[in-house]
């Protein structure tokens, strides 16, 4: 098995107010794979992530980066938060600047934040982030502000600016909640498309089963903070989803 990008052991993380929101989560990703989480709200699926890219600390066992500890020292801290790429449910654009100067953004952590805070680029780094819109297939709308975009345009924008940090994982965080279906397959078919093409390994927090299990090569279920299910989409029967989700379980 090629060197895991992400893996964790007996990760387990405890807030202060006392709430355990992980327990003894044993998880890895390996490069150009594409993993699939699910699960009820509250089930620990977006704090796997925040754990995953150092937002948060584990309480116990341990998040390793390319065989290193994430926290293990202030440098690689920084190391994978300029490797790990990350897209959320809101989009996380900014509104005064043109779309493609939202991409642009994804280089702030390989060129220093003050370059970054003043929009200065190379020509080198504009026409990455142009060729990132191609990717998305939103190169038209480089010179526009995020508002005038629809919500699957925003997202593609976001996906962009997560390849332009030419980043070894993607985080995905509901990325397609906010869309309607038709959108969020628009959507989910390039950035699956680009981490295939590109070998980068891609974590993706979903809503919907049916997308989970058409996008990712394996499913890990969540249930209470702890993994209730692993393995690959034709694996996951309707009996493991009642017990994920309840008796009443349907898709959404």
């Amino acid at each position: 098995m090629s060197e895991a990008v992400f893996q964790t052991t007996g990760l387990g993380l405890t807030y202060p107010d006392g709430t355990r929101a992980l327990s003894d989560v044993d998880f890895h990703i390996k490069p150009g794979e594409v993993v699939s989480v699910i699960g009820r709200s509250g089930a620990g699926k977006s704090t796997l992530l925040r754990c995953l890219n150092g937002l948060l600390v584990p309480t116990d066992g341990s998040v390793k980066f390319r065989g290193k500890e994430v926290h293990s020292s202030p440098e690689h801290a920084r190391t994978v938060r300029r490797d790990v790429g990350m897209i959320f449910q809101s989009f996380g654009l900014v509104p005064r600047v043109s779309v493609l100067n939202n991409v642009l953004i994804g280089r702030a952590g390989q060129v220093g934040l003050w370059r970054g805070l003043i929009y200065h680029w190379t020509d080198a780094e504009k026409q990455l982030a142009l060729r990132c819109l191609t990717r998305v297939e939103i190169l038209d709308q480089w010179h526009k502000r995020p508002r005038e975009l629809s919500g699957g345009q925003q997202q593609r924008v976001a996906i962009a600016r997560a390849l332009c940090q030419q980043p070894a994982v993607l985080l995905a965080d509901e990325p397609v909640s906010a869309l309607d279906p038709a959108t969020a397959r628009v959507v989910l078919d390039h950035a699956v498309r680009i981490c295939r093409e590109d070998g980068i390994a891609m974590i993706a927090n979903l809503h919907s089963v049916s997308l989970a299990k058409e996008y990712g090569d394996r499913i890990v279920a969540f249930k209470a903070g702890r993994v209730h299910f692993e393995g690959l989409p034709a694996e996951l029967t309707d009996d493991v989803l009642r017990e994920i989700y309840g008796e009443h379980y349907a898709d959404f």
